[in-house]
């Protein structure tokens, strides 16, 4: 009796209502779809496939609109089909992911991981077609995804991943009932709604208990035997303690299952831990006995615990991470709870820019072994490469005591010798003599091993009794002095020294990429002197599937070119979808230091940029002020002076507030992200007003896949570039946009 009332009550409903409603909901659960995914296969797969594969899935969104187009073409296309079939399998590939077991190949991952992405864009582009106002579409479209991204941060940043997930379940069941009001998805809805908001703990329960893909993952490097003693998983990072009888005084801390730091068993009696002076991590705690420091990457606490053996009483830990220090205090009784020790001031930050921020001065800053391969997006900035440059230095360097040190824990001779280079490279920028240059480093390792070599940085000189002290201190400990100015030099330094060798030449001479970087190619943990082979594969597989896309409608002679400019139209939509992710990769991997943390960086760029384009579509829906290319040439010419700009800001010292910070960003892109909202509804207005609505679909999805494509050219130019360059590329192709819009005739319909 109820369900027949709400049925006849619908009638009375505006169809236009339910389409925005139902473009809504889909742009959300579809940002949240894709938020998820990139968090399971971050800890399934390596980084490599992990970014290839939820990059080939996300191809799934423009394949769906090319989907919707050859099925509407043929009268084939059914909209309540799409809706069920993308509650199924957007349920259903989470619950798969979780539950199989390690499926063997990435290849299954990908294909899983599209078929969500091909129903929800094609409901999106379908919804694109069928209304008339592009402009008011595409601002819905725009504000569902903003609700998404930042709605799904926060859920998993305060409730956890799984829960996050489950309730996105719950959202996307709403979506049948919205688009195709009838007795049978009614009843569809509620019965599955209710079933997971009556079970929610016990969904929770089964995906968090039952993780099996990660259990048999060969990827996440765990003892088989391991006893998981903590858990937590946030928008950052999935970050477990996991304890083994094979060493029942460690836990090892991991990040997505890999990326380990060391929690040591710990009970207040520093007689217990003693043997820890004889590890090599602990060297620099004891040269130059300081007396306050900052270590970088403090992760389970095992340099907290050195700095107690050396007697420092002023500890300043700083962990990105709040996993691992939430794991150090949960697990208190084993941990010592340190990080709550009145000598440690424990900070979660990324640790550069809490020293550059800092008032504070240290006689000792050190990083050990920081990295956390949590680099699964390259949305997601590796925050760990900024704090290797050359501009790094210069922040740690101002932040000394006079007579303090930069210290390095490395994990193999690579990492030394790449952080080598660039700190030579910083000298000579400063105008440091080449002969002098070398007697501002300490190198030190094991004796008949290269794996974690220390390497130590002073903005002076070592001083030769320094130099004496440190010699005995290491040979003591029973390890070998590398470099040691004036007693000890290491090969290539020396002849740096002399001059027969320059950076480039030691550069050249290694197998790995041990170039300088800078905060324009922070590339650190990039040491092969090729590009990666997953950005070739996903470069080459997008550009394959673009020109598939482009040749059929040619071959099948049913383009109407003298209609809708059919190459033209592809071009600028193509362009359209790379020049976006130019700018926006771009600008978050830029910003991520002044804004502190990656995640805050990756928040704020993507919402800044969507409610400027999101806010230009709800002025043009009102009253078109564009209509042709001019838009785009005022884009360009902002765009030049925002990366102008944005060069000096990211380095301005005045700002120590993060939310002052946050607001300058999104006031200096806002009108960018305005700009750039308007060419993409504009462009498929002039086609609906050509006759070409029924295109609207296909270049939806030619959109969609060239945003991938841009994804895969973008971090190909940045390595090989730099940053700048890449933002200047996507430039570059606004203002081939511009030309192109220019060649459309707009005055025809």
């Amino acid at each position: 009796m109820s369900l027949t009332i709400l049925y006849e009550g619908d009638k009375k409903m505006n169809k236009k209502s339910k389409y925005f409603i139902a473009l809504f909901l889909t742009s959300l659960t579809l940002f949240f779809y894709q938020l998820f995914v990139n968090r399971l296969f971050a800890v399934l797969l390596s980084n490599q496939y992990s970014y290839l594969v939820i990059s080939f899935a996300i191809l799934g969104l423009g394949i769906g609109g090319i989907l919707v187009y050859y099925l509407s073409h043929k009268g084939r296309f059914n909209l309540n089909f799409f809706s069920i079939a993308y509650i199924v399998t957007y349920i259903g590939t989470i619950t798969l992911i979780f539950l199989a077991p390690y499926l063997g190949s990435p290849i299954w991952y990908i294909i899983l991981g599209m078929i969500p992405f091909i129903f929800g864009g094609g409901i999106i582009s379908y919804l694109f077609k069928v209304q008339p106002n592009t402009y008011k579409i595409y601002f819905t479209d725009l504000i569902g995804g903003i609700t998404g991204l930042v709605s799904a941060m926060l859920l998993m940043n305060y409730l956890g991943t799984i829960p996050a997930i489950v309730i996105s379940f719950i959202l996307v069941t709403v979506i049948p009932v919205v688009l195709n009001y009838n007795k049978i998805n009614l009843s569809l809805t509620i019965i599955i709604a209710l079933t997971l908001i009556l079970g929610f703990g016990s969904f929770v329960s089964l995906y968090k208990n039952n993780f099996n893909s990660f259990l048999t993952t060969p990827y996440a490097h765990y003892e088989e035997e391991g006893e998981y003693k903590f858990t937590s998983w946030d928008a950052f990072a999935r970050t477990d303690a996991v304890w083994t009888a094979e060493d029942p005084d460690e836990m090892v801390i991991g990040l997505n299952g890999r990326s380990f730091s060391r929690m040591i068993k710990f009970n207040g009696n520093l007689e217990e831990i003693q043997y820890l002076k004889n590890q090599i991590g602990y060297l620099p705690f004891e040269i130059g006995n300081p007396e306050k420091i900052a270590i970088v990457g403090s992760g389970g606490g095992a340099e907290i615990l050195y700095s107690f053996l050396a007697g420092i009483d002023d500890i300043t830990a700083i962990e990105i991470n709040a996993g691992t220090i939430e794991a150090s205090r949960k697990l208190a009784e084993f941990s010592g709870d340190i990080y709550n020790d009145p000598r440690v001031t424990t900070v979660i930050a990324d640790g550069r820019s809490f020293i550059r921020n800092s008032n504070e001065k240290y006689d000792q800053i050190y990083l050990a072994l920081v990295m956390t391969n949590i680099g699964d997006n390259v949305a997601n900035t590796l925050s760990e490469n900024f704090i290797y440059t050359q501009e790094a230095l210069s922040d740690y360097f101002s932040k000394l005591k006079p007579g303090g040190n930069v210290s390095f824990l490395f994990h193999s001779s690579t990492d030394l010798l790449k952080m080598l280079t660039t700190s030579i490279s910083y000298f000579e920028d400063n105008g440091i003599a080449r002969k002098e240059i070398p007697d501002h480093f300490v190198l030190l390792s094991h004796k008949n091993s290269a794996m974690n070599p220390i390497l130590l940085v002073k903005p002076e000189s070592f001083s030769r009794e320094e130099l004496r002290n440190i010699e005995d201190l290491v040979i003591r400990r029973g390890f070998r002095p590398l470099h040691l100015p004036g007693i000890t030099e290491e090969k290539s330094l020396n002849l740096y020294r002399a001059g027969e060798i320059s950076i480039s030449d030691m550069v050249q001479s290694f197998p790995a990429n041990i170039a300088p970087i800078s905060d324009d190619k922070p590339f650190f943990y990039n040491v092969q002197k090729s590009l990666p082979k997953s950005l070739l594969v996903l470069v080459l597989g997008t550009l394959f599937v673009l020109i598939v896309t482009f040749l059929i409608p040619i071959i099948s002679k049913n383009t109407n070119s003298s209609k809708i400019k059919f190459s033209t139209n592809f071009l600028i939509f193509t362009f359209l979808g790379m020049a976006f992710m130019f700018i926006e990769i771009t600008l978050i991997q830029k910003m991520s230091v002044f804004l502190e943390h990656p995640t805050t960086s990756f928040v704020t760029i993507i919402t800044t940029l969507l409610l400027g384009a999101g806010t230009a579509n709800f002025v043009q829906s009102r009253k078109e002020f564009f209509t042709d290319y001019k838009p785009v040439i005022y884009l360009v010419l902002l765009g030049m002076l925002d990366i102008f700009i944005i060069n000096q800001v990211i380095y301005w010292e005045g700002i120590t507030f993060l939310a002052y910070k946050i607001a300058l960003v999104s006031l200096l892109l806002l009108p960018l992200g305005f700009l750039m909202g308007i060419p993409f509804p504009m462009v498929l207005k002039k086609l609906r007003e050509r006759k070409g609505q029924d295109w609207v679909p296909y270049f939806w999805g030619i959109n969609g896949i060239a945003s991938v494509l841009g994804s895969g050219v973008a971090m190909i130019v940045s390595l090989s570039y730099g940053f700048n360059i890449s933002y200047i590329t996507g430039i570059i192709l606004y203002l081939s946009i511009a030309l192109l819009i220019r060649r459309l005739d707009f005055t025809k319909n």
